[in-house]
């Protein structure tokens, strides 16, 4: 599981674009797949913040929407 997760953070730092947006929780966030896990991310012209690995069972609009409302 963890090699999955490296693999795809390093995918990330080569192509932070390309990631699906997710504006709904936040201007500049991307998602990733690392099944069973998504990645969220902050992508800005000059750096790229991991914010969330969830596992996709979880309430994702929940947890994503109160660490959005927070900010």
């Amino acid at each position: 599981m963890l090699g999955r997760i490296r693999k795809t953070l390093t995918r990330i730092r080569r192509a932070p674009l390309g990631g699906a947006p997710h504006p709904e929780f936040g201007e500049w966030v991307r998602l990733w797949s690392a099944r069973p896990y998504l990645i969220y991310a902050d992508v800005t012209p000059d750096r790229v913040e991991v914010l969330r690995i969830l596992h996709h069972a979880r309430d994702r609009n929940t947890i994503m929407g109160a660490w959005t409302d927070d900010e």
